[in-house]
């Protein structure tokens, strides 16, 4: 009796193995491509950040602030044709404020979308 409850066992393993791999894999996938939207993030962040500080040095010069963000993000290998980047100049002690969009595409856009729209914002005081 009990050779033949093994025997009727044996192939189980597998198949809750085949039925859970599907699974596994789709949360590894998203988890590798929400730590790339995450990245990707903290750069425009940051590049947002070097354009606000120089249209902080220079509130008029919205097109100088604009060319510092998108050096930035090519020195961070973000596509710049696909970035929308905005400068908004202001008066002396008022807040300048450099906008940086993009639409990151997933590596596994299996789910009902492809893309995850990335929206930074940086405000500073101009001097």
């Amino acid at each position: 009796m009990r050779s033949r409850l093994l025997r009727s066992q044996k192939g189980s393993s597998l198949i809750e193995f085949a039925i859970i791999l599907p699974i596994l894999m789709l949360v590894t996938l998203a988890v590798i491509d929400l730590g790339r939207a995450y990245a990707t993030d903290l750069f425009l962040m940051s590049s947002a950040r070097e354009g606000a500080y120089y249209l902080m040095q220079n509130p008029q010069d919205t097109a100088g602030a604009i060319q510092q963000t998108t050096d930035a993000l090519e020195d961070y290998g973000i596509p710049v044709e696909d970035v929308t980047v905005t400068a908004t100049p202001a008066g002396s002690g008022d807040m300048v404020t450099v906008s940086v969009s993009y639409d990151f595409p997933l590596l596994f856009g299996f789910l009902p979308f492809s893309t995850v729209p990335l929206d930074i914002t940086v405000s500073m005081p101009a001097i």
